[in-house]
């Protein structure tokens, strides 16, 4: 699950008015995922993830394993040009968002996700109002 539901894009489509572009630009492949600023290591994602849900980590990597580069980040330079996209979560909350998920879903097996979601969704939704992001605040013509 990505760190940023990109709802903007949806709107856009619906609305090409909201960016200013034309219809064909935005009916192709986009990048989404957290700012430059958000950019961090596997072990600080594992550290953050064991601070919203306690456990243990065992690094079983193996020294003679090829070389893995230290930083993996999506282009997302033509989301945020076209549609003038930027995320709403930062690391932090989207990591918290998205372990509430997983362990809501591993401690209730079999459970309908669709309602935990929803409101995952609407709370996204609400953060992005606060924040003033574009598409959650842009008047429907």
């Amino acid at each position: 699950r990505s760190s940023d539901l990109n709802l903007w894009l949806g709107a856009a489509l619906f609305q090409p008015s909201l960016v200013r572009r034309p219809l064909r630009e935005l009916e192709s492949a986009f990048n989404f995922g957290p700012g430059a600023g958000c950019h961090r290591t596997v072990e600080q994602l594992v550290e953050k993830v064991l601070a919203d849900w306690p456990g243990r980590w065992v690094d079983c990597h193996d020294p003679q394993a090829v070389y893995e580069a230290r930083l993996l980040a999506l282009n997302t330079s033509k989301a945020w040009r076209a549609l003038g996209w930027r995320p709403v979560w930062g690391f932090a909350e989207s990591v918290k968002q998205t372990v509430e998920w997983y362990r809501e879903n591993h401690l209730n097996p079999g459970r309908d996700m669709a309602l935990m979601t929803r409101a995952q969704i609407g709370k996204y939704c609400r953060d992005a109002r606060q924040r003033k992001i574009r598409w959650a605040v842009a008047k429907k013509k």
